[in-house]
């Protein structure tokens, strides 16, 4: 048996707080809002957006390897904190969303059923820590619980990078006697506010507007622009489509080796200046069709 490639990445772990006690579309409500809150930092720290690894009322991302970890964990961090805000702001069937999150790196695969590593381990575990549960069933003031291992806390935190203050992470010890995990984190606690930055293009209205489409996109390739599209149905089409508003153009990658589902991999990119007509928006087909094309090939 021939092992996956690990290499060195970091991950990120999130679960809602109170997910089982709502409804179908309540949970639906959540769930869509959570993306698109993980989205928006992914998009604020510069991270191609990875296919995550759902988990229900939860999501794993593992990033590509050779992030700039001293940019991207404040980012990331801070980007979760807007993204709470703003999502909490607008509302939705769920209600306000709460969350426990986790960032932990080390060497990680992409294996047969998902990802490999014990960052990956250390980050779920950590989520359901009763120490990290604990913190946000102790102080109903706060939406975001985020725990980062010791050694990204001695990395990256403790440096005092820009946007964040390492006063406000408190070391924690962490253990699941039942799973036979125990560790130490840096736990976050921060009151719900906005974040803005002031080195990033990126806005929260810039994020997590799709299109839903139908039948019929066996012959479209690469990509297209749709008038005034964003957040509505298009009759007639029937996957879906990642949407950036004019200007802001949705990146898509080209496949990475390492990644679970190299054929996903649009988001938002900060850096690409491309310059669309004002009363449009690009969009780019995700080739992850919830349907077998071939039923619409003909006749």
């Amino acid at each position: 048996m021939s092992l996956p490639r690990f290499r060195r990445r970091l991950c990120l772990v999130t679960d809602v707080v109170g997910y089982s006690r709502h409804s179908n579309a309540e949970q639906v409500d959540a769930q869509t809002r959570l993306t698109r809150v993980m989205r928006y930092a992914c998009a604020r720290a510069g991270i191609v957006w990875p296919q995550p690894q759902k988990q229900g009322d939860g999501e794993l991302l593992v990033m590509r390897p050779g992030l700039d970890e001293a940019q991207a964990v404040p980012a990331l961090i801070l980007g979760l904190r807007h993204g709470l805000y703003e999502t909490n702001r607008d509302g939705g069937l769920f209600g306000r969303l709460r969350m426990r999150a986790a960032l932990a790196q080390g060497t990680i695969a992409n294996s047969a059923s998902g990802f490999v590593g014990d960052a990956v381990i250390a980050a779920c575990r950590t989520i359901d820590a009763p120490q990290v549960r604990a913190a946000m069933a102790e102080d109903d003031a706060i939406d975001l619980a985020i725990a980062v291992t010791d050694d990204i806390y001695r990395d990256v935190i403790a440096h005092r990078y820009p946007g964040l203050d390492r006063d406000e992470f408190r070391r924690t010890a962490v253990a699941l006697p039942d799973k036979g995990y125990e560790g130490t984190v840096w736990l976050h606690t921060p009151l719900p506010g906005p974040t803005p930055s002031a080195h990033t293009e990126v806005t929260w209205s810039q994020i997590g507007a799709t299109v839903t489409l139908g039948a019929g996109l066996a012959g479209l390739g690469g990509s297209a622009r749709v008038r005034r599209a964003a957040g509505m149905a298009v009759p007639g089409l029937g996957a879906v489509f990642g949407i950036a508003t004019s200007g802001h153009p949705a990146q898509a990658a080209g496949p990475h080796p390492d990644d679970q589902h190299p054929h996903d991999h649009q988001g938002y990119d900060p850096h690409d200046h491309g310059h669309h007509a004002p009363d449009t928006v690009h969009v780019h087909l995700d080739l992850h069709v919830d349907m077998e094309i071939q039923d619409y090939g003909g006749g």
